[in-house]
């Protein structure tokens, strides 16, 4: 073909049309998915120039639909190839218009343009870049539209001009420019377009599998940070908004309120009617609060029955107020088939920055006074306050002591004899663990085994004075020591696991002690509390000849069917009830009633906390079998107790922890 260089539009229009459209030279970083091709220039460099920025734009639109994938981005890429186009189809009208003579040769071109953009908005109006179909359908048409707008007709009228250029009529030059472009419209045809409708192909098929991509990324996004069974935010989401919001808050002097939420009793639920209620309540809850909170604040499930709701600008007033609407608001009871189930939850309020300055302390702080708030009753919500946080502190120092007396061995056992009412003669003893720590020094039964049972320690401890106690007894039958029975506290979360009477009969298989040489106390909750897993194992336990007896008697709200169904041996009566002998005429009543209702079911009753004569006498009047407390022996470490067993004297000393247990009785018995 013949050069047209000589037809150039004005250096000012190509400045004119980046001006009218805002198009931007192709961007570097935009991938080439529709290549200009040598084929496709005409010889009018102005026109190459259009030509070659249509490509670009083209390309442009090609990189939203496979990557960028944005609607709004997209049809912004549309409208910038539809406004070029429009520019470049009245810059070649002009110059066929100028060079031809006449502009009945031009009027089908226009003709052809209208229908192109009256096209791209039919196309473009509901087009999503998600939809595949429209969206392969759009690139096709503007793929094939613009080869074809080339190879077709800007090649035929380019020819012409150049005809007319050279001394040829319209007539003569159309007749020519024809004959030379029907030789080789058939083969460009041919080329192009199965080419870039391959390219088309190519660009839909990277955009499916950008989309794969991203829907794989925005599950794992959801698995990293949302939960699976509410679709909350999790505690990743909540670690990562909660910092950002803290970091504001210090910025504008702002106060948050973060509320730590607990179901209670939600274990109640799980085990009464399955996990699948629990998970309908679990969904309860959280659609409670996600209806009754504000846009700005961020709510999470932690895990489990735990939520926290962080408020951005919120004071400790206001704070109250949310308070109190959260716990009315999950206090509302839902629908399950036939039950009409109500659960509540315990709230703990921490307020920043009076409370704590980073968000891992704020949330410490409203777990501790959730934590606080269960302590005083179900169904309240309490503020964090300095106190408390001395009390977490001493909490974990003892939950410390535990675990590393557990490793040192630095646990110890004494034992607190029974004695008979009516002869006075020792008739067993109450095995009681004793913790002295190094940093904390003596800790109390009172505070250690409450701490042991909610943290789980209470399996490694009981286990612990299962095998000590069983050692210990051994000795004392081997050496013939006037001894029937040890009692042995066990509770709740030991009977819990599966096997724990497995654990029971291969420690009394090692130590060569019968069954019927140990009574385990259970106190009224466990009695009250146990479901089908525990109640089997108190089977299995009684049914290798270990019996039963109720501590606390009096304390709960154990009933009459339950001792009969625990076949109980022994009924402990609370010392609360042993002093008010004496003083407290309902006491003495209760007392009298047990000890009487005791002998009618053949139930031994043992006295707790007997210190005075007083009650002595009043106990062993109403029949009292059995009595235990400082009248008659304090708890005695292991070598007084063998001393006293032998001798029935109990010594002041104390056993030194450096020395081996056996190795003292040893002492103890012989010199």
């Amino acid at each position: 073909m013949r050069s047209r260089d000589h037809l150039m539009l004005p250096a000012n229009a190509r400045s004119d049309n980046r001006a009218r459209t805002g198009v931007p030279d192709a961007c570097a970083n935009e991938a080439v998915f529709f290549p200009w091709n040598e084929h496709f220039e005409i010889g009018i460099v102005e026109l190459d120039e259009q030509h070659q920025e249509l490509f670009r734009i083209l390309n442009r639109v090609a990189h939203q639909v496979a990557f960028a994938q944005d609607d709004a981005a997209l049809r912004r890429a549309i409208d910038d190839l539809n406004d070029y186009a429009i520019y470049h189809f009245e810059a070649e009208e002009s110059i066929w218009k100028r060079h031809l003579g006449d502009a009945r040769v031009v009027g089908e071109h226009e003709k052809t343009h209208k229908r192109f953009s009256a096209k791209i908005d039919r196309l473009k109006s509901p087009l999503v870049s998600s939809d595949r179909v429209a969206v392969e359908e759009l690139l096709s048409f503007l793929t094939k539209w613009i080869v074809e707008h080339i190879i077709t007709a800007d090649r035929r009228f380019g020819l012409m001009v150049s005809y007319v250029q050279s001394g040829d009529t319209l007539k003569s030059a159309r007749q020519k420019a024809d004959q030379e472009h029907a030789s080789s419209i058939i083969y460009l045809r041919g080329v192009f377009s199965s080419l870039y409708e391959q390219m088309v192909r190519n660009v839909i098929l990277l955009m499916t599998h950008v989309q794969k991509r991203r829907n794989t990324e925005e599950m794992n996004r959801k698995l990293a940070y949302q939960d699976s069974l509410t679709s909350l935010d999790n505690r990743a989401a909540l670690t990562e908004k909660a910092k950002h919001i803290l970091r504001v808050a210090a910025e504008n002097d702002e106060q948050c309120s973060l509320f730590f939420i607990d179901i209670d009793n939600f274990k109640t639920i799980n085990d009464s009617f399955g996990h699948h209620v629990g998970d309908i309540a679990i969904n309860n809850v959280a659609d409670k609060i996600r209806r009754f909170i504000r846009d700005s604040d961020v709510l999470c499930r932690l895990g489990g029955d735990d939520f926290v709701l962080l408020c951005y600008k919120m004071n400790a007033a206001s704070a109250e107020r949310v308070a109190k609407r959260l716990v009315n608001l999950v206090s509302r009871s839902f629908l399950h088939g036939k039950f009409d189930l109500t659960v509540t939850a315990s709230v703990g309020v921490a307020v920043y920055p009076e409370n704590a300055g980073s968000f891992e302390d704020l949330l410490k702080a409203a777990d501790i006074a959730m934590h606080q708030s269960k302590s005083g009753g179900r169904g309240k919500y309490c503020f964090f306050c300095d106190e408390m946080q001395v009390k977490s502190d001493r909490k974990m120092l003892v939950i410390e002591a535990i675990r590393a007396a557990l490793r040192t061995d630095r646990l110890r056992i004494v034992y607190q004899p029974k004695f008979s009412a009516a002869t006075g003669e020792v008739t067993g003893a109450e095995a009681l663990a004793r913790l002295t720590d190094p940093r904390l020094g003596p800790v109390s039964p009172e505070e250690f085994i409450p701490i042991a049972e909610e943290t789980g320690l209470i399996r490694p401890l009981g286990e612990w004075l299962l095998r000590r106690v069983a050692r210990e007894a051994k000795f004392c039958i081997q050496q013939g020591l006037p001894l029937r029975a040890l009692n042995v506290n066990v509770s709740m979360e030991q009977m819990k696991v599966p096997g724990f009477h497995e654990l029971v009969r291969t420690i009394l298989e090692e130590s060569e002690v019968p069954g019927s040489f140990f009574r385990f106390e259970i106190t009224e909750t466990v009695a009250t509390d146990a479901d089908d897993q525990v109640l089997r194992e108190i089977d299995r336990l009684c049914a290798s000849g270990i019996s039963l007896s109720m501590d606390d008697f009096g304390t709960g709200y154990s009933s009459l069917a339950r001792l009969r169904r625990f076949k109980f041996r022994e009924i402990k009566i609370d010392r609360s009830f042993v002093n008010g002998i004496g003083a407290d005429l309902d006491d003495e009543a209760i007392i009298e009633a047990t000890i009487a209702m005791a002998g009618k079911l053949g139930i031994s009753v043992t006295a707790e906390g007997v210190e005075t004569q007083l009650q002595r006498d009043f106990l062993r009047a109403r029949g009292c079998m059995e009595m235990q407390g400082y009248l008659y022996s304090r708890p005695l470490s292991w070598g007084d107790f063998v001393r006293f067993l032998s001798t029935g004297v109990a010594s002041a000393g104390t056993v030194s922890s450096e020395e081996d247990d056996s190795d003292v009785a040893q002492r103890v018995l012989h010199g």
